[in-house]
């Protein structure tokens, strides 16, 4: 992947940042203060992690930087309409970038066409698109979801071997994300297709990110790799999920 020197530049320039701030923090922290350092140090990286994954992602893509018209995966051409915000929960935390939205102007173009029979309007299909896309969602694979494919699976890994309360909590402590447990079933759903058709790739990733964390006690991977996972909450209740 390619980037800009604006884009190293700002990237330099946050590090350079989160370095500063880490200096000055370390005047509160007494000497011996292991606990403190670790968490001052993991916080920073955290911050400026947030900030170099915004600044790469709200790089334009090159078709960005072509003139403001493009074909939209639809077929019609399409006409950008602005930057938009799109807030994404990865394994930093919270990420906000901006990102180019283009619209269809196929409805617009019809207003402004000679008029035509009812029946040669109704004809057309294309004639009543107002689809609408941002390129960059579909390149970071984020089109039609907020959430990154790490905290996807890292969640995933957890509920195979925890209930989902417990789960949620693991991972509220371990990243800085709060994570509820209705959260956590709702990611297993939107990801039990992806899991039932790799769910080995997808489980040595999140293991190879959560093993490093000594507070978690992880199960034989042989229970991974079973077929359906029941993650029950503390309610009582379960929900079988197919993976």
């Amino acid at each position: 992947m390619e980037t800009s020197q604006g884009v190293k530049t700002v990237l330099i320039q946050q590090a350079e940042a989160g370095v500063r701030k880490l200096l000055e923090s370390l005047q509160t922290i007494e000497a011996g203060d292991l606990k403190g350092l670790e968490q001052q140090v993991l916080e920073t990286i955290f911050v400026v992690g947030r900030g170099w994954m915004e600044s790469i992602l709200s790089e334009p893509a090159p078709e960005e930087r072509a003139p403001s018209q493009r074909m939209g995966s639809c077929g019609h051409p399409q006409q950008l309409e602005g930057y938009r915000p799109k807030q994404v929960l990865t394994l930093l935390g919270k990420v906000t970038f901006r990102r180019a939205y283009y619209r269809c102007v196929v409805a617009e173009d019809r207003a402004e066409s000679p008029a035509r029979g009812a029946g040669e309007a109704d004809a057309s299909p294309q004639q009543a698109c107002t689809h609408g896309e941002a390129p960059a969602d579909v390149l970071w694979g984020l089109q039609g979801q907020r959430t990154s494919a790490g905290v996807q699976q890292a969640v995933s890994y957890l509920c195979a071997s925890l209930t989902l309360e417990e789960a949620a909590e693991t991972f509220s402590r371990l990243l800085p994300l709060q994570m509820s447990a209705r959260q956590a079933l709702n990611l297993m759903q939107a990801t039990s297709g992806t899991v039932d058709e790799s769910k080995q790739v997808s489980i040595k990733k999140a293991r190879r990110f959560l093993v490093g964390f000594p507070i978690i006690s992880w199960t034989d991977d042989i229970h991974l790799a079973q077929k359906a996972v029941s993650c029950q909450t503390e309610s009582g209740v379960h929900s079988t999920l197919h993976g």
